[in-house]
């Protein structure tokens, strides 16, 4: 995964550098947010993770992700799932094209400290949804960056059911969905 391990440390590197808010003309943003509760979160150490892995989910879940650690069961048919860790240069890097990592540290720190994730993608109708978890379950405040991309092909009917449960930790999860044709 070299691709990844050198976006994470220019990540690293950008996150000591760029403030959270670059540009401050969003009044929710400007307004209403407290970085400061950012700066609060640590760093995962993946020790510590595994620590706290085991929990009792209150859905039943496709793919679900307890504090980073991905587990993908009972996927529908017609539904590839790959988890980031299995992604080559070239998924790897469609995963992660919604992302400016040099936007703001916010987005940095999530790249940087990037511990789970998957590319979905639906190929097949499916006649329930695809249920999706994400769990933070920590002590205190730590990271916990996960990132999704589903990508939903052209004449595909689906429905996603995505849930997060936080109990503690500072969970980051940004979602990506993507519609075959918008590809192009």
């Amino acid at each position: 995964m070299k691709w990844l391990d050198e976006l994470k440390l220019r990540a690293r590197e950008l996150a000591q550098k760029i403030p959270y808010q670059q540009i401050r003309d969003s009044p929710s943003v400007k307004y209403y947010t407290d970085w400061s509760a950012f700066e609060r979160c640590v760093d995962p150490n993946i020790e510590e993770l595994s620590k706290y892995s085991m929990i009792n989910m209150p859905y039943e879940s496709n793919i679900v992700s307890v504090n980073g650690n991905m587990s993908i069961v009972k996927v529908p048919n017609g539904v590839n799932v790959m988890s980031i860790t299995e992604l080559g240069e070239e998924f790897g890097k469609l995963l992660f094209k919604s992302i400016d990592i040099s936007e703001s540290k916010a987005l940095a720190r999530h790249v940087a400290n990037l511990i789970g994730g998957t590319y979905v993608e639906i190929n097949d109708d499916l006649s329930e949804p695809l249920r999706i978890g994400v769990v933070s379950s920590m002590p205190r405040p730590v990271l916990l960056p996960t990132h999704y991309t589903v990508l939903i092909n052209d004449g595909v009917t689906a429905s996603l059911s995505i849930f997060m449960n936080g109990l503690g930790g500072c969970p980051s999860t940004p979602w990506r969905f993507t519609w075959a044709e918008a590809l192009g």
